[in-house]
């Protein structure tokens, strides 16, 4: 029995270390506030460079300065936002998408890979309405157009048309 406890604690210390498992809370309502706040500047020059580009889809993950959409990475030429993703990264930001269909640009700022559950901040690209995440689960305003999200893929999966509905609802 002890030899299986044991193996258990190695078993979980070994995937919080190497990354495959989070098991901190999401952060709140204030600390996506203070993200913003701190980072204001950086967030806007990112989402005003995503806005120019000619991709439904775009992604930029975690200490990377290029920018993946239909299907390849294109390198980010401006020093304006390469400092941008730079200082954001040196932030805590994991990932940064845009998605012009749901009219979107969020930015995670944490994640816990058991149960799929992501959060951070986000807002509109043409400032109006509510941002939607994939999975969101929750939509909060924090100030001048910009939200703390949550997306909980396990809570949206139980009834993804009442959480669609809402934010279509909060969009029109």
């Amino acid at each position: 029995m002890k030899r299986i406890n044991l193996l258990l604690v190695m078993l979980m210390l070994a995937a919080f270390l190497s990354g495959c498992a989070e098991f901190s809370d999401p952060p709140l309502l204030e600390d996506a506030d203070l993200f913003l706040k701190n980072n204001q500047h950086d967030l806007d020059v990112v989402v005003n460079f995503l806005k120019t580009l000619d991709a439904d889809h775009a992604f930029i993950s975690r200490y990377e300065t290029t920018v993946f959409y239909e299907f390849e990475d294109h390198e980010i030429i401006s020093d304006e936002v390469r400092t941008s993703l730079r200082n954001l990264w040196s932030a805590g930001c994991l990932t940064i998408s845009i998605n012009h269909s749901n009219n979107t640009v969020f930015f995670e700022i944490w994640k816990r890979t058991i149960g799929d559950v992501s959060g951070g901040v986000s807002c509109t690209l043409d400032g109006h309405g509510y941002p939607k995440a994939e999975f969101q689960t929750e939509c909060t305003p924090i100030s001048n157009g910009w939200f703390y999200y949550l997306a909980d893929y396990e809570e949206y999966r139980k009834s993804p048309s009442k959480y669609d509905e809402m934010w279509d609802r909060n969009t029109d």
